[in-house]
């Protein structure tokens, strides 16, 4: 289950996911919790987010 939040009450749904993503431009507790901060406060930029842990997870 992936989860996508930028507030307070997202942190408890966040935690449990099993992927959590949150913007930059989000509350500190949200991006201290997730896995994944988009920088650019734009939701489309994780499909970027993908393409790169799979090259990261290639090299590894």
């Amino acid at each position: 289950m992936a989860f996508t939040g930028d507030g307070l009450n997202d942190s408890v749904a966040l935690a449990y996911a099993d992927v959590s993503i949150s913007f930059g431009k989000g509350s500190e507790i949200a991006r201290e919790t997730v896995d994944v901060v988009l920088m650019d406060n734009n939701l489309t930029s994780f499909v970027e987010a993908i393409s790169i842990a799979r090259e990261t997870e290639q090299v590894i």
